[in-house]
C-alpha cells in the first residue's frame, strides 16, 4: 500500500488552533488559502481560491502554534486524510486534511528567510 503525499503552499485564513488532547499530545488545526490564477479562453484573467485543511501534531504542533498567524504564507507537504463519521440525523459526513509532515514558513521578522519545521 502506498501514501500519496502532497504539498501545498499559500496563506492562513485564521489563526492556528492549538489543543492538548487528554494522553497529553499536542495538535494544531489551520486552514490554508491557495489562490490559482489563470487566463481563460477568452483572454480573460480568472481567479479562484480554494482551502485545505492541515492537522500537524507534536513538536510541528508547537512550532506552528509559535511561528503562524492569520496571514502567514507557509508551505505544507503530508498524505491526504479523511475522518467520516455520522452527524446526529445520522447522515454519513466526512472532512479531508492535509496530515503535515513537514512544514515551511516565514517569520513576520524574516520575511524573506524560509523556516522549515519536520519530525
Amino acid at each position: 500500500m502506498s501514501t500519496k503525499v502532497f504539498t501545498i503552499e499559500g496563506r492562513l485564513g485564521a489563526d492556528p488552533v492549538l489543543k492538548v488532547i487528554p494522553v497529553g499530545k499536542s495538535v494544531c488545526n489551520f486552514s490554508i488559502a491557495v489562490n490559482e490564477d489563470w487566463i481563460d479562453a477568452e483572454n480573460i484573467k480568472q481567479k479562484k481560491v480554494t482551502w485545505h485543511n492541515v492537522e500537524c501534531w507534536d513538536k510541528n504542533a508547537i512550532s506552528c502554534n509559535e511561528n503562524l498567524k492569520k496571514g502567514s504564507k507557509v508551505s505544507v507537504t503530508g498524505p491526504l486524510k479523511i475522518d467520516n463519521w455520522q452527524d446526529k440525523e445520522g447522515k454519513e459526513r466526512f472532512t479531508k486534511f492535509i496530515m503535515a509532515r513537514e512544514i515551511k514558513f516565514q517569520t513576520s521578522t524574516e520575511v524573506d528567510a524560509p523556516v522549515s519545521a519536520s519530525y
